[in-house]
């Protein structure tokens, strides 16, 4: 009863644009509606593609870690051997002398 006294000085305020509005008012729903539900769609869709992303990038890793542990492991002890901490120390005991 209320809503329908609210429509009535509403008409009389505004006219026939008020049907526009009630217009609006009605069809506004049913289209937010629709449009959620395309928009569930397509995340669902890009969760589906990310998801595919993400397994060949873990892939991807795991060989680089494989490879990294096969070919670059036997090697890192010649590497490291030359800067062992008795070659290192006279080095840096120059800087902090340097540094004062």
């Amino acid at each position: 009863m209320t809503a329908g006294i609210c429509l009535y000085m509403l008409y009389e305020l505004l006219g026939n644009s008020i049907f526009a509005g009630i217009g609006c008012m009605l069809l506004g729903p049913p289209i937010s509606f629709v449009t959620g539900y395309f928009e569930e769609k397509l995340r669902t869709k890009s969760m589906e593609v990310k998801d595919e992303r993400i397994k060949v990038m873990n892939e991807v890793l795991s060989g680089i870690k494989v490879s990294c542990s096969v070919f670059v492991a036997p090697h890192t002890a010649d590497v490291m051997a030359p800067h062992t901490a008795d070659t290192l120390a006279p080095h840096t005991a120059e800087v902090l002398v340097l540094t004062d």
